[in-house]
């Protein structure tokens, strides 16, 4: 959690760089006026940060700072927001409730005690900001898909439709059967194109989930029940190999999974299919790695898919890799195209 201060002359900073320094937080960045915050690149700050900004300052105020970052387009637009100031009126409750402040907090009680109840609640307001989201998300991107998947199975009918009606000697009873099949598939068809169209131009929503504790063996064994009858008719194996649990977004890393090895039992051709799922952990990332010995694997194409360059087609790998990124992680795809295909999972540890 980085933590950044933006005071003016009536902010007593010694007195919040104690409080942080007591509880055992880092450093903050100091910025001593908005001016200097706009000209601050805030694509460098993480989402999980912390920003306590004074009310008052010479060239705006705390708020206005606040409003700056919730409009930025950056990971820092998710972070938290706490208003330091020495007294509160109407107008101040106003200005507080229309730049999205997550916690209001005097000066007069600054201690390390308050500080750390002001942080955690301002943290709880970050998860409550994006629990609907989230909500929204998963329901946006569960239409994608399943557009997507209807699409070629009506395709298929639409074709069919037209070679009957083509080449087959027909009564008009089923001439016209024919031509109501192909009607409703050609209307099909075209929501479904709209749908898609309509979801490339929305503007991405944020997503954040609170952490649980997650254990690569369990989140194995129910990918095993889940998929247990493509797992026996493609003589497959999921192997986890020893790993320590973290704590992280569960929910999103049980969707990356399901697509991934979903996509594995789908298309790669090895037999046995060996599927192993390992993870490292890092100060702030739990790393983690899917791997799978299926052969004729494109990562070149899997990867245009994943970083955005491709959404066309791929719907699953785009939503997973948008997942991760929103949450502050990362998804890339590795692999010679023969022998194996590796994800890399940057999950966030909370």
């Amino acid at each position: 959690m980085n933590y950044y201060v933006l005071e003016n002359e009536d902010l007593d900073l010694w007195r919040v760089k104690k409080a942080l320094s007591q509880l055992g937080l880092p450093e903050p960045k100091v910025f001593r006026s908005v001016g200097e915050f706009a000209a601050f690149d805030l694509s460098t700050v993480p989402e999980r940060s912390i920003f306590l900004f004074d009310f008052y300052l010479g060239d705006g105020t705390g708020c206005d700072a606040a409003r700056m970052l919730r409009d930025c387009g950056h990971p820092a637009a998710r972070a938290g927001v706490v208003v330091l100031t020495g007294s509160l009126d109407g107008t101040m409750a106003i200005e507080v409730t229309q730049s999205n402040v997550d916690q209001l907090f005097f000066k007069s009680e600054l201690n390390a005690e308050n500080l750390e109840l002001i942080l955690r609640r301002a943290k709880e307001a970050q998860r409550q900001r994006a629990a609907a989201k989230l909500y929204q998300t998963r329901l946006r991107s569960m239409a994608t898909m399943l557009a997507h998947d209807l699409r070629s199975p009506l395709v298929g009918i639409q074709i069919g439709s037209e070679l009957i009606a083509n080449e087959a000697v027909m009564s008009d009873m089923s001439r016209n059967l024919v031509e109501k099949i192909q009607h409703a598939s050609n209307e099909a068809l075209e929501i479904i194109a709209e749908r898609l169209a309509s979801v490339s131009s929305e503007k991405e929503v944020d997503l954040e989930a609170d952490g649980q504790e997650v254990r690569l063996d369990e989140m194995a064994a129910q990918l095993e029940k889940i998929y247990a009858v493509q797992l026996k008719k493609r003589n497959a194996k999921i192997n986890v190999r020893p790993s320590q649990p973290f704590v992280s977004s569960r929910d999103a890393l049980q969707d990356v999974f399901m697509n991934v090895v979903g996509n594995a039992l789908k298309h790669a051709i090895a037999d046995p299919l060996q599927i192993d799922i390992w993870s490292e952990e890092t100060p702030d990332f739990a790393i983690i790695y899917i791997r799978d010995n299926g052969q004729k694997s494109d990562p070149a194409l899997i990867a245009s898919y994943l970083d955005g360059t491709r959404r066309a087609e791929g719907h699953g790998l785009n939503y997973i890799s948008d997942l991760m990124r929103v949450l502050g992680g990362n998804l890339t795809c590795d692999g010679d195209g023969e022998s194996y295909l590796e994800y890399r999972i940057e999950a966030p540890v909370t």
